[in-house]
């Protein structure tokens, strides 16, 4: 089963809720957490989708995570928006650090062929080409990042850990339970709210360009719209004991007109 038609004009009605300045997909951010959880998440296993090659290279991608949708933490439109498919794959290519795709089903997605806005690594110059195309397979559960924390976390961002009083920096302590010297620290892989990245954010427009949301100008020329293209997750290196060496980060990005998704690479 295919993934609905688009709308022919991003003012279509059923895209109206989307179109907020919010640059959230999911608003509430989830952390990956050590409590046992009933929904079937994953890190790693076999690239099981059909049409999981890197348009640039040609590599068969890796599967980072494989989320499911059914768990409540997710809000019905990101269930609705990625249907008919039940599950939410994050996919890289380790040699181009890069992935834009459209999941059509639980068994295929539909890569995009990357363009000017993909941030892609060139030929031999990915610190990842041995990394194995096939992680080790293991379960994982979100827990909601707590308003108050998800908020002084982007107030840390904006003015710095040495600007927040005391009462915050305790908050920021006790919820990652050790004391927090450095906003370098601070990163963590996440699903949803607003991740914090290593390297500045950039605005995107989506990779299908059959989407009206590919077709966007900036009112001084640039092919970009930031609250169209929403942050999805971050994947930092927290989250996979094989590649904890590297120290990296992949930022992930969906549209909110089609929900195509782009991946990029952010270094530390």
């Amino acid at each position: 089963m295919m993934k609905k038609k688009l709308p022919k004009s991003i003012y279509d009605p059923s895209c109206l809720r989307l179109l907020r300045s919010a640059n959230r997909l999911i608003p509430g951010g989830l952390r990956l957490a050590k409590a046992k959880g009933k929904h079937a998440h994953f890190t790693g296993g076999a690239a099981h989708h059909r049409g999981s090659k890197c348009p640039g290279c040609g590599r068969q991608m890796a599967l980072l995570w494989d989320i499911d949708l059914a768990d409540p933490l997710i809000p019905d439109e990101v269930r609705t928006g990625f249907a008919p498919a039940q599950r939410l794959p994050f996919y890289v290519c380790w040699g181009c650090m890069a992935a834009a795709y459209a999941v059509d089903s639980n068994d295929r997605i539909k890569c995009f062929e990357f363009d000017g806005h993909t941030d892609r690594l060139e030929e031999g110059e990915s610190p990842f080409e041995e990394s194995p195309d096939e992680l080790p397979q293991r379960k994982i559960v979100f827990e909601p990042v707590p308003s108050t924390l998800d908020a002084l976390l982007m107030l840390e961002e904006c003015i710095g850990l040495e600007m927040l009083d005391p009462a915050a920096r305790q908050a920021i302590n006790g919820f990652y339970g050790r004391e927090i010297t450095s906003g370098g620290d601070l990163r963590f892989s996440q699903l949803g709210g607003q991740p914090l990245l290593c390297q500045s954010r950039r605005n995107l427009v989506c990779p299908d360009v059959k989407c009206p949301a590919s077709k966007l100008e900036h009112p001084y020329g640039e092919m970009e719209i930031p609250y169209l293209m929403k942050e999805l997750a971050v994947i930092h290196y927290d989250n996979e004991p094989v590649l904890a060496e590297h120290c990296f980060q992949l930022r992930y990005v969906a549209c909110a007109i089609c929900f195509s998704i782009r991946g990029e690479y952010r270094c530390t």
